[in-house]
């Protein structure tokens, strides 16, 4: 724990001499058509900071008044005999078990134990979910998922650690709201994105609701110094105010 606050310490100071984060991608990953008529779709959306070339994510955080939040005005669904809360633990050998390619969780980058995220238009591997032999998954997934995983093999999985920020929606119990005013996770060290693109997954949340979200995150630039981006008013010489890390309904 010491070790991860010294982490989070580190990544509030330097100086932001340019923008690290150049943008947000929400992704859609997947769609679950509703059960019902008309009910709505189970989306899973995945949330990736795009960063600039040569840099590197090192915590997710919040501040009091400046809470790092996702929200829906539903409830995320999960994955409650497979599933995770963090990207990291998520076992890819059991992707093709329904429904855990559909949970949701928090990530540095990571979406299996030995895997990173990748946008799905930038996966060229083929998926880990085209096995024949998965009869409820072939029929509940989009075809899609079994050509693109949104997954690149990776060989080092950085230790992830929370400090301060419950992920008990992410695991066993109900809920939509996800937040801290004192927390973050980070890695220990940084992680970069999987491709030339430089994107970093930082969640993955399935919901039927909508999803609004408030992002600050600490970036580490070539030269070794650390930006933080906010999804609020700067209040310091080394912050940059982002819009794009808050959604249009977030505030």
């Amino acid at each position: 724990m010491r070790a991860f606050m010294a982490l989070v310490a580190i990544a509030f100071i330097g100086q932001a001499k340019a923008q690290g984060i150049e943008g947000v991608l929400v992704e859609r990953y997947h769609e679950l058509p509703p059960r019902e008529q008309g009910g709505a779709p189970l989306i899973t959306y995945r949330i990736y900071l795009d960063l600039a070339p040569g840099h590197s994510l090192l915590t997710v955080f919040g501040e009091a008044g400046r809470n790092l939040f996702f929200r829906t005005t539903t409830r995320f669904f999960n994955d409650t005999i497979n599933g995770g809360s963090a990207g990291e633990r998520i076992d890819p050998e059991r992707l093709s078990d329904f429904p855990l390619a559909l949970d949701s969780w928090l990530a540095l980058g990571f979406a299996t134990s030995a895997h990173k995220a990748v946008p799905l238009h930038l996966d060229k591997d083929g998926s880990l979910l085209a096995k024949p032999d998965r009869r409820e998954a072939r029929q509940a997934y989009d075809s899609a998922l079994f050509m693109r995983d949104g997954l690149v093999a990776a060989q080092r999985v950085p230790e992830v650690m929370n400090l301060y920020i419950s992920t008990s929606y992410l695991d066993r119990l109900s809920g939509g709201l996800i937040e801290t005013a004192v927390g973050a996770y980070g890695a220990m060290g940084s992680v970069a994105g999987a491709t030339e693109e430089n994107m970093v997954l930082i969640a993955q949340l399935t919901t039927d609701g909508e999803l609004s979200y408030a992002i600050n995150a600490a970036v580490r630039a070539p030269d070794g110094s650390i930006m933080k981006h906010v999804a609020y008013r700067a209040l310091a010489s080394d912050e940059i105010e982002l819009p794009a890390l808050r959604s249009g309904s977030a505030f």
